[in-house]
């Protein structure tokens, strides 16, 4: 199938790859169709592209990437919709801001990850409750001070 894209043109995509949004992205709830994109294979960033509309994408990330601990529990209705059967058939994507003035500012949405079950390809943004974690957690701030602790874990062993 082919679609149109204001970021990419017209590129062509795997059907199997289409994902149905059962909880749409808030702001976006009468767009139910997405694929991702692989823009650049060697990125840790993602496109997720309405295949709806052309003007719709969004970058997208694994928190784990940048060294962010992250978990949490998905609601019992959500499960529902989202019809899990077993936790290995999800992929868990949360949506990244890339300011263009300065990239390393770049912010991660923890509080509304996309969950996506592989296996029948339904998906949802949820909305966690939690003081844990923001909807703009810098990311590349947590990747430094975590390699900073593992350099000065590194000095005091010698």
């Amino acid at each position: 199938m082919f679609i149109k894209t204001v970021k990419f043109g017209e590129i062509e995509i795997d059907d199997s790859l289409i994902f149905e949004f059962v909880d749409p992205i808030l702001g976006y709830e009468d767009i139910k169709n997405y694929t991702i994109i692989d823009a650049q294979k060697d990125s840790p960033f993602k496109w997720l592209q309405a295949t709806e509309r052309p003007d719709v994408s969004f970058p997208v990330s694994i928190p784990l990437f940048f060294d962010i601990d992250y978990e949490f529990q998905i609601p019992e209705e959500s499960q529902k919709k989202l019809k899990i059967e077993n936790p290995d058939d999800l992929l868990i994507l949360n949506i990244v801001n890339i300011p263009q003035a300065n990239p390393k500012l770049a912010t991660i949405n923890l509080l509304g990850p996309i969950v996506i079950n592989i296996s029948n390809k339904k998906a949802a943004q949820l909305v966690l409750n939690s003081d844990k974690y923001s909807v703009r957690h810098k990311i590349f701030q947590e990747k430094e001070k975590n390699e900073q602790t593992k350099n000065h874990k590194e000095k005091i062993k010698k």
